[in-house]
């Protein structure tokens, strides 16, 4: 028996010292590994290569057999982001739309949690994994560009940023895509992912498949020759990477153990990223294009505000306690930080209201004031969109389970309201939605943007700053008395451990006798 086991060892081939090389390292996280290997070597990514290259190649062949060279070097542009978008906006996010849905179906999910990996880890892990996959694609791609080279009328730098612009893009879709894939309802995370990569699809064949003009003028837009459109460009890519790193982080809240604090990270580095793309677009020498950039961030805050707004009121005694050690400043700042709805209410306002102050301070270097009222009104309508909902939700469901679900109700009835009142208006005399439904800030806000307000600019400004007013401090008042009762239980029974945790800890002196 011994001698037959000495055999079979003797049998085993030594690893070889290339196998250790081309290894991943130890430092690179399991998760990340796993992903990898699993991906690379996938009938998804396999098929998706082959074929990628395939097109390319047959394409390049039929150019080649072209006898007339005359705009082929455009067309074999367009048809480079044609097919990379197509990759890499539609097929890759889609496969990522079972990511962490697949762990959480095989009861894999409970595991990781329980070793070393967080949450935040393993979803930056699945999105790493796809994200590499999708490099792989665009450098299989770049010998494709050193033979477009040859056909003439080459934008090098305009056109390696407009490769940049799809990868990025492609990185926000595909962490969009690891984050609804944590959501239970399988209609929910489908119909939202469906109807982004659909919207994808339109543009992406309207962009670069009609005809090349479109491509020029892009690249002409990515060349910079406008003043000002750097910083506009540097705005956009910083609102990227926030969505990119916020789109991960909904994926972690909902697979993270409630003792895991996801909110205070989430809104402190959403908060960073948000100011600092206020701060490069108010850079931009133009001021109305300083302003609509602003008003992009705002929009782009929209997502951060929801789930805020409507965060589950779990909170643990381990995440109360380093807000308590800091004292005075500490407790102040847990009005804002803290995880649930009552502190993501009063975060939201004070964010809302610091963008608002911020937009003030750019558009008074505005040249032109014509335009002016109409862009306040729009941008305090907007903030009263985000804040009616939550208000609503708050007193009609607040015993709901799911907040951030009766917040979307809320906020698509209010929406579908609006426009099906605005298609009455247009085919009624007058403008009788804006009379009767005058305390919605949807209706307000599409009375501004289409011009149709009953009243003046400046009343209807002033209507507009009394409804959302009047919706921001009914918020801010509930949100204080729950979040007293809540949140002053809690903080009481920390205080009194902790207390009693410090007058464990002292030694029991015995007093000198004389």
């Amino acid at each position: 028996m011994n001698a037959v086991n000495e055999q079979t060892a003797d049998q085993v081939a030594p690893e070889s010292p290339l196998l250790r090389i081309f290894d991943f390292p130890d430092k690179i996280s399991p998760m990340l590994v796993k992903e990898l290997r699993q991906g690379l070597r996938g009938w998804g990514f396999v098929s998706l290569f082959i074929a990628l290259q395939a097109i390319m190649l047959l394409f390049m062949l039929t150019l080649s057999l072209s006898k007339n060279y005359g705009d082929l070097g455009q067309d074999v542009s367009s048809m480079i982001f044609l097919f990379f978008s197509l990759a890499a906006l539609v097929i890759q996010p889609l496969r990522g739309m079972s990511s962490l849905s697949t762990e959480i179906k095989d009861d894999t999910i409970d595991l990781m949690v329980m070793t070393k990996l967080s949450a935040w880890r393993i979803t930056l892990g699945k999105w790493v994994s796809l994200f590499s996959q999708t490099l792989l694609l665009l450098t299989a791609l770049l010998p494709y560009l050193i033979l477009r080279y040859f056909f003439g009328g080459m934008q090098l730098i305009p056109e390696l940023l407009m490769l940049f612009v799809i990868l990025v893009l492609s990185g926000v879709s595909t962490a969009l895509a690891v984050g609804l894939s944590a959501l239970p309802s399988i209609i929910l995370r489908g119909g939202a992912m469906l109807a982004v990569v659909g919207f994808s699809t339109i543009a992406i064949f309207g962009l670069f498949a009609d005809s090349s003009s479109t491509t020029r003028e892009i690249l002409t837009f990515l060349a910079f020759e406008t003043e000002g459109m750097a910083n506009f460009f540097l705005g956009l890519l910083v609102i990227s990477i926030y969505s990119l790193l916020f789109f991960l982080d909904f994926g972690a809240s909902q697979i993270a153990p409630k003792a895991e604090n996801r909110a205070t990270p989430r809104r402190i580095v959403g908060t960073i990223l948000l100011l600092l793309s206020f701060f490069v677009f108010s850079l931009n020498a133009d001021e109305t294009a300083a302003a609509v950039g602003a008003m992009f961030t705002i929009i782009a805050a929209g997502p951060l505000l929801m789930f805020s707004m409507n965060e589950p009121m779990e909170l643990a005694p381990r995440v109360v306690r380093p807000f308590l050690n800091k004292g005075l400043l500490g407790t102040l700042s847990s009005r804002l930080l803290y995880p649930g709805w009552c502190a993501g209410s009063f975060y939201s306002v004070f964010f809302l209201a610091l963008c608002y102050s911020i937009f003030v301070i750019i558009l008074s270097g505005v040249p032109h004031k014509s335009g002016l009222v109409e862009m306040h009104t729009v941008i305090i309508n907007l903030i009263g969109i985000f804040i009616a909902p939550a208000l609503m939700a708050r007193v009609f469901w607040r015993n709901s389970s799911n907040p951030f679900s009766t917040y979307l109700i809320f906020f698509g009835g209010l929406m579908i309201l609006s426009i099906i009142a605005k298609i009455i208006d247009e085919a009624s005399v007058g403008n009788p939605s804006s009379i009767i439904l005058f305390w919605l800030p949807n209706i307000n806000f599409f009375d501004t943007i289409s011009s149709r307000a009953a009243l003046d600019e400046e009343a209807h400004l002033i209507l507009s700053l009394i409804v959302t007013g009047a919706y921001t401090i009914c918020l801010l008042i509930i949100s204080s008395i729950r979040g007293r009762k809540i949140y002053g239980e809690i903080e009481a029974h920390m205080r009194s451990v902790m207390k009693n945790k410090v007058e464990a800890n002292v030694p029991n002196i015995p007093e000198k006798v004389n």
